[in-house]
């Protein structure tokens, strides 16, 4: 049987190697919602591997925010850059057009074109 200072090596090196702290195990009629790690071992009195866990949770979640956050700010700065390519490939192709047909076209009916491209 383990001791209480190789459980606590043994939770660290799991959580280090990926283990995730907050799952939950099947939901049984004294816990509909299952309970975690943590749960689980502060009922078997393991106060501080119960802290770890659930500050190891709290982590993980913090992690799982911010990098929802970053995929959001990514797919937000792609979108821009899309929207700008298409924008310059709009005008670009009217000038050539313009240059092409070397008629009397306003900038402003270029940009009417170009605004009405950028919607396609």
């Amino acid at each position: 049987m383990l001791g209480l200072e190789q459980r606590e090596e043994t939770v660290i090196a799991l959580v280090k190697l990926g283990a995730i702290p907050g799952l939950v195990d099947d939901p049984t009629s004294a816990f509909p919602r299952g309970e975690t790690a943590a749960d689980l071992a502060s009922s078997r009195g393991y106060k501080g591997i119960a802290g770890y866990l659930a500050e190891a949770d709290l982590m993980t979640m913090d992690e799982q925010h911010y990098l929802g956050e970053s995929l959001a700010a990514f797919q937000k700065s792609a979108y821009a850059a899309a929207s700008i390519q298409a924008a310059f490939r709009a005008r670009s192709f009217c000038q050539r057009q313009l240059a092409k047909n070397s008629s009397d076209i306003s900038e402003d009916a270029l940009d009417q074109v170009a605004d009405s491209l950028n919607k396609v």
